[in-house]
């Protein structure tokens, strides 16, 4: 046995290993051009977000027009490996046909075999098997690498048993993460039921606040159609600040999470977090500030910092102008509005790819304002809630831990010839 690279252990002698190139053409997808989106004879083409690992959404897909040239370089075709681009970096799905006609964005690489000698599905198990083993981190750290190139990923060397080892191996892999895959699903939809509760009674605590009785009025806001008639309206600019440029050597580097929580980067795991080691831009942040992150307040990364420290220009740093205000309460507002798309819609000039989200689009934004003791009531029961429902999740997050670990073993066992699956199928 021998290996050619840190991520692949040794594999069987008759294996051939070689850059993926030799045996698949990879290609990537039509570049985004917003003429196209309202040209002639639209088509539906797939995003970077529209492929999960072993599953393709074909709902909602948005058009844009592709000439006579671009329906052949970027049509897709039934046993199309779609390999992603950029994001979760090497994230893989088969494309089975499920829509007649179908092509790609750029964000996106199509691989498919030079010859009928590959099965893809054994080279998705191998994309999985490398993507957990760390082939998709960047050189030197436990970042993901931001763009897999396409010449990147034809040089990239992966092990090719014959064709039937490659079948049996696919077959039997599918056969195992079934019922594994089928579980995992299970407790997701309890998690994500859990979510949505939380969520829902969420919503209604910092939009109705504690009283169901009591009487309410018309808004006047977009997202938000009633609130109870004793609170006010006002504008986010009435109620915060952006602190201003001031970097101080020596304190901690804050990072906000999608969770809420706001704390010191080295309280918190720190794979997948890259920090420029220059300050230039870099934000002073007091314990007890709201923090949003610019670009990923649109996923729900806002809360409020449990430290003080700095941060970098993509947050956006929020001092409350009255001693008064519960900046909890404005973080879970802030969280439901992002969930409504209101924070986005704000933004209508920002790119696709990147969305950011600047103070000067926040601070005109109208928001409901409870009387101060009220803020702070609903902030204990915001806490009461995250209390009674976050541990049962959390439990549930916990129990698939070792069940992903377990399957990707399996897979990773199994394209790595360290598993015989023959042996296997016949005990």
């Amino acid at each position: 046995m021998s290996t050619p690279a840190d991520w692949l252990p040794p594999v069987p002698s008759h294996w051939a290993i070689a850059p993926l190139g030799f045996r698949y053409e990879v290609q990537l997808g039509k570049m985004l051009n917003p003429d196209a989106a309202g040209g002639d004879d639209p088509a539906p083409y797939l995003r970077n977000t529209d492929v999960q690992w072993g599953r393709i959404n074909t709902d909602d897909l948005p058009v844009m027009s592709f000439d006579v040239r671009e329906r052949t370089k970027f049509a897709l075709r039934p046993g199309d490996l779609l390999v992603c681009e950029g994001g979760d970096v090497g994230r893989a799905a088969i494309w089975n046909g499920e829509l007649a006609e179908c092509f790609y964005q750029k964000a996106l690489h199509r691989v498919r075999p030079w010859l009928n000698t590959e099965i893809p599905k054994f080279l998705y198990y191998v994309l999985a098997a490398a993507s957990w083993r760390g082939a998709f981190l960047a050189e030197g750290n436990r970042s993901t690498i931001v763009h897999l190139p396409a010449e990147k990923l034809r040089a990239m060397r992966f092990p090719f048993p014959p064709r039937a080892e490659q079948h049996a191996i696919a077959d039997f892999l599918d056969r195992k993460m079934a019922p594994i895959d089928a579980f995992i699903a299970k407790k997701e939809l309890m998690i994500e039921a859990l979510t949505e509760k939380r969520h829902a009674m969420l919503t209604q605590l910092v939009t109705e606040g504690l009283d169901p009785r009591t009487p309410m009025k018309p808004s006047g806001i977009e997202w938000l159609s009633r609130v109870p008639s004793h609170w006010r309206i006002d504008r986010m600019r009435l109620l915060y600040s952006e602190r201003a440029l001031s970097p101080r050597a020596g304190d901690g580097v804050v990072t906000a999470f999608r969770d809420g929580q706001v704390a010191l980067r080295d309280r918190r795991r720190s794979e997948g977090f890259m920090f420029a080691e220059k300050e230039v831009g870099y934000q002073h942040v007091c314990r007890g500030d709201l923090v949003v992150h610019s670009m990923d307040a649109f996923a729900g990364a806002i809360g409020v910092s449990e430290d003080d420290g700095k941060c970098t220009p993509e947050y956006l740093v929020l001092a409350p102008l009255r001693n008064e205000t519960s900046n909890t309460y404005y973080a879970s507002l802030l969280r439901v509005m992002a969930r409504r798309g209101f924070i986005l819609v704000s933004c209508p000039s920002v790119r696709e790819r990147a969305p950011r989200l600047r103070f000067y689009a926040l601070r005109d934004m109208f928001v409901p304002v409870p009387p101060p003791a009220e803020q702070h009531a609903i902030e204990k029961s915001l806490g009461e809630l995250d209390a009674s429902l976050l541990p049962a999740s959390e439990s549930l997050v916990r129990s698939l831990e070792p069940l992903r670990e377990y399957r990707q073993a399996l897979i990773t066992a199994a394209v790595t010839g360290q598993l015989d699956v023959a042996t296997q199928e016949a005990a």
